[in-house]
């Protein structure tokens, strides 16, 4: 679960980047199968995401900026080599604020036992601890 504004992005932009990662291409718009081509405006039909709704969920960005803005975020990352793998996005349960880890805390009381710590100024995670199988 993520929460929304800069935590959208950021995860967005780290799934973006899967294919690169795994050395298949240099560059999102080589993969026509991700989201790059419908978040900048590239592919106009058969899309899947409702960008009304994602640009609410951003905190109401305009579709005009969004586009330049998301094409700008994805160059900035590949220029400065950040498309390295980064748990924040595949081990834990949700990423956000510490109201938002500590709301998804309460909720998922079923699980066992809870690991919430800051990551950084603002940036909070929570992941089950130990076997989630057990």
């Amino acid at each position: 679960m993520v929460d929304s504004n800069e935590y959208v992005w950021n995860c967005m932009a780290y799934i973006e980047l899967n294919m690169v990662r795994a050395g298949v291409v240099s560059h999102p718009v080589q993969w026509k199968w991700c989201s790059f081509h419908e978040l900048t405006g590239r592919r106009q039909r058969y899309r899947l995401i409702d960008r009304e709704r994602l640009l609410k969920q951003l905190g109401g960005c305009a579709q005009s900026g969004f586009e330049a803005n998301y094409e700008e975020v994805i160059e900035r990352k590949l220029a400065a080599g950040e498309t390295e793998r980064d748990t924040r996005w595949t081990e834990f349960i949700a990423v956000g604020s510490e109201e938002f880890v500590r709301r998804v805390e309460e909720r998922t009381y079923r699980r066992v036992q809870f690991d919430v710590r800051e990551t950084s100024p603002n940036a909070w995670i929570i992941r089950e601890t130990g076997d989630p199988y057990g």
